[in-house]
């Protein structure tokens, strides 16, 4: 009769220490839409009056942690991160908050960005987009039906006084297939 009992406390004690609440919910919609690999532009002073940027790589992936955060990596192509919140299905914001990076921590001045972006396939901003591409890249094979979705955002860098150091403006499609290597 002991070994019954506890047996069925032992079963007990499994069933209720397998409690679902500590599982994240991602946000609704299509969250995996916001992860990728881009290739963006960059436009100082936050307008397309602003000095261009060489294009280079930048990364998002939805934070493994918390629920309904981004991470966005490599911003102002100074290896930054920083978490933002998502909103809706493709948006994105953050307000003043610390960069990630410990080991490039205050790197540029830098120590506070705020971003508001999104991610989408508007047909402008892609012809946009692929414009950009085109004229920074040799790649003949390289065609506008190759750019899926782009992203854009406004970014804010601020130091350790929250003075603003710089504002810019990014876009860039995501990047897509295997990067153009010779491997001999």
């Amino acid at each position: 009769m002991f070994r019954i009992s506890f047996i069925l406390a032992l079963f007990f004690l499994f069933l209720f220490s397998c409690s679902k609440n500590d599982e994240i919910e991602y946000a609704n919609g299509y969250p995996s839409k916001l992860a990728g690999n881009w290739v963006v532009f960059e436009f100082q002073g936050g307008t397309l009056e602003g000095e261009l940027s060489a294009p280079y790589d930048m990364v998002t992936a939805l934070s493994p942690n918390d629920e309904n955060i981004l991470v966005l990596d490599n911003l102002y192509n100074s290896k930054t991160r920083i978490k933002s919140k998502i909103q809706g299905d493709t948006g994105f914001v953050a307000f003043k908050t610390d960069q990630l990076e410990v080991i490039n921590y205050g790197g540029y001045g830098i120590e506070k960005i705020s971003i508001e972006g999104y991610i989408n396939d508007n047909y402008i901003l892609k012809n946009f987009v692929y414009r950009l591409a085109q004229s920074s890249f040799e790649n003949i094979a390289f065609e506008e039906e190759d750019i899926s979705e782009i992203i854009f955002f406004r970014a804010g860098y601020y130091d350790e006084l929250n003075a603003l150091v710089d504002t810019v403006m990014v876009m860039g499609y995501r990047k897509t297939g295997f990067e153009d290597e010779e491997y001999n």
